[in-house]
């Protein structure tokens, strides 16, 4: 499905492209999502008509950067009497843009053929002399922190609001991963020092809530997805944020966001747990949220479900973010290890908060999760993963986690191939097919 959906968007997108010409709402919210899909689809099939597509689509950024024709890079909305650029327009752009620049350069097949590199150091200029320009606008709170404002025009306009300088965040601590000019990690470091001091702690659920803006509304899911991806780049540089803090960001997601329910919506609305206007239209996303599997492997699950069920009522994942979503499911996918360990942990969680110890219920959900730890222990993470779920079904606080495993249980899941997904149907069977990748130490002695 993966493949089909991202044809579609193809297709579509680039009719809908060239009917816009130049709309910079379109180029950030759309076009800078498909080339990031883009350039995840070919990390995982290895298939460079996909780097040709994102490639297509950032020239097609690049020739429309200075429509205004001051010099300048920038993409905004111009005419004779006023002209609009935002910074999370430049920002979103610019983050897609370094996304490419990085795969050509750091894949061996990619780095070595000449039209592509030429074209990345176009791409990387381009991004450099957007970044420069807004050195010159930026605004310090304090010693230590300091932010983009909204319009790079008008100076007047000092809202502090968070995704539309974390945008262009993004894009500066990719410049310096390219370049290695620790220079561009000045301006990330302050605005993730400023970012995180209007981080509330929710200290029951252990989980960060924050506002939109300094003094405004809380925070949504997509442009939380936004903060997210800069505080997770910010966590890969020791800037700021520690593993604590990625815990409770991912808290915010298994927590708050998710909203423990079986069914759509799955998710709420805003970052405070709040679930606002919702309509079964209304497709969720959750783009980003799901590099915080490399955390805790329950991000990665609650994502998956929220994908399947958009794939089922849709047909396809051709959407600009339920593509990347799903591209990021694919390079994001747990260890068995890990999504055991994680389920034991969250069993856990449940269990020491149950209302009554001595009942019978009780009693067996703790004689199960002991068996799951005592497998864990033995490194039979099929066992224990099995156990882990056993203690769930039984546990009646545990009834959403039920329905959504007996889901996760179907046997014909719609986004992965049978070789890609994780089949709980099959964890009695020898070698499971579990996709390799490095994380971040999250095994579960070590909680």
């Amino acid at each position: 499905m993966l493949l089909e959906s991202a044809n579609i968007a193809w297709n579509y997108y680039t009719e809908q492209l060239y009917e816009s010409e130049c709309d910079p709402e379109f180029i950030a919210w759309t076009t800078s999502y498909e080339v990031e899909a883009f350039v995840n689809i070919y990390r995982i099939t290895n298939d460079t008509t996909w780097i040709d597509r994102a490639v297509s689509r950032a020239d097609y950024i690049a020739d429309r950067s200075d429509m205004n024709g001051d010099g300048v890079p920038s993409w905004g909305k111009y005419n004779i009497t006023h002209s609009i650029e935002r910074t999370v327009w430049d920002g979103m752009i610019c983050t897609a843009l370094m996304n490419l620049v990085k795969i050509i350069y750091e894949d061996r097949k990619l780095s070595m053929d000449q039209n592509l590199t030429s074209k990345a150091e176009r791409y990387l200029n381009l991004t450099k002399r957007a970044v420069e320009r807004y050195h010159n606008c930026w605004i310090q709170t304090n010693a230590d922190e300091g932010y983009y404002p909204p319009d790079p025009n008008n100076k007047s306009d000092t809202r502090i609001i968070f995704n539309q300088f974390l945008a262009l965040g993004s894009a500066e601590i990719l410049v310096y991963e390219v370049t290695g000019n620790i220079s561009y990690l000045e301006k990330p470091l302050a605005m993730a020092k400023l970012f995180k001091r209007h981080l509330n702690f929710n200290e029951s659920l252990r989980a960060y809530v924050w506002p939109y803006m300094v003094d405004g509304r809380v925070e949504d899911l997509d442009h939380g997805a936004i903060d997210v991806n800069f505080v997770i780049l910010a966590h890969t540089h020791g800037l700021v944020f520690n593993v604590t803090d990625m815990q409770y960001f991912v808290h915010t997601f298994t927590r708050l966001l998710w909203r423990g329910a079986w069914e759509y919506p799955y998710l709420n609305t805003h970052v405070d747990g709040t679930l606002h206007n919702i309509n079964k239209t209304l497709d969720q996303r959750p783009f980003h949220w799901i590099k915080l599997a490399d955390f805790n492997s329950l991000a990665w699950f609650y994502s998956w479900v929220v994908l399947n069920d958009r794939a089922q009522r849709k047909g396809n994942v051709a959407d600009r973010t339920a593509l990347l979503a799903t591209t990021e499911l694919f390079l994001f996918l747990p260890e068995l290890r890990r999504l055991a360990a994680d389920t034991i942990i969250e069993a856990l969680l449940y269990l020491e908060n149950f209302p009554t110890k001595d009942s019978e219920t009780y009693l067996r959900a703790e004689t199960l999760i002991n068996f799951a730890i005592k497998a864990y222990d033995e490194g039979n993470y099929k066992q224990a993963l099995c156990e882990a779920i056993k203690c769930i079904k039984i546990v009646p606080e545990f009834s959403s986690w039920t329905l959504l495993l007996f889901i996760f249980l179907s046997p014909l899941p719609l986004i992965f191939s049978k070789k890609k997904l994780i089949h709980l149907q099959n964890l009695c069977s020898p070698e499971p097919n579990i996709a390799k990748r490095n994380h971040h130490t999250n095994s579960f002695e070590k909680r």
